[in-house]
């Protein structure tokens, strides 16, 4: 699907219907509901991660159908890095992404958000979503034609967390899907260093994104691109 390959696949709805294949409903939608059939809402805890995702200024919103993947892990020494391919789509795109019931994903990665896009998170009001045929999902996420993102971050040796979180804002209906593959080990790498330090600088942790930077240097003391960065921060 979309070059990702295999992997896991989270969605607002009922996955079985995101499969390689032609997009034959324009609205395909699904819903979770509790024992008392209820629809099923966001917890607190799930609603202060989404809140950022598909906020609007200081506003906040209420999420429904949410799914989460939680992974806790170690690392080997010599491997500070960890990356993954990433496809987001939804079935909103694009007559509601404008009006208020647009959906988000966010990768948290020992608590901290790392799914950006061009600065920007991961929704469906992002400038770059296009219809991209494949799947029954109406619109993806795709910077330059190409809807296969790759995120990541550093990580540590021993305790970490990866938590990967999609929602509904504002109702339950119509669909949002994530495809997740590739998740691997990076070893150190000055430009991996720099890569980390812009993803730490859009997720608005200064002090993050000068350790890597200062860290690519001491790799490589002749790296231009650290040096850069690192007289912005």
């Amino acid at each position: 699907t979309y070059g990702v390959g295999a992997g896991v696949v989270l969605s607002t709805g009922a996955v079985q219907r995101y499969g390689d294949g032609p997009n034959t409903q324009d609205d395909a939608s699904g819903m979770y509901l509790t024992p008392s059939f209820e629809v099923a809402a966001a917890t607190p805890a799930q609603e202060a991660l989404l809140d950022p995702i598909t906020s609007v200024g200081m506003q906040s919103f209420d999420h429904f159908d949410v799914t989460e993947l939680l992974i806790e892990f170690d690392m080997q020494p010599g491997f500070p890095n960890l990356r993954f391919n990433v496809v987001f789509g939804s079935e909103e795109y694009p007559e509601y992404a404008e009006i208020g019931y647009f959906d988000g994903f966010g990768m948290f990665l020992n608590g901290t958000n790392f799914a950006f896009v061009a600065a920007q998170p991961v929704n469906i009001t992002h400038p770059d979503k296009a219809a991209i045929s494949g799947t029954e999902l109406d619109g993806v996420l795709a910077p330059g034609g190409n809807p296969l993102l790759v995120f990541g971050g550093p990580v540590a040796t021993t305790g970490n967390t990866l938590r990967f979180i999609i929602g509904d804002r504002e109702d339950s209906i119509l669909d949002s899907t994530v495809y997740i593959s590739s998740l691997r080990a990076v070893p150190e790498q000055p430009d991996r260093q720099v890569a980390m330090g812009d993803a730490w600088l859009a997720a608005g942790d200064d002090e993050a994104a000068l350790a890597c930077f200062e860290r690519a240097l001491e790799l490589d003391p002749d790296l231009g691109q650290a040096h850069s960065r690192a007289g912005l921060v």
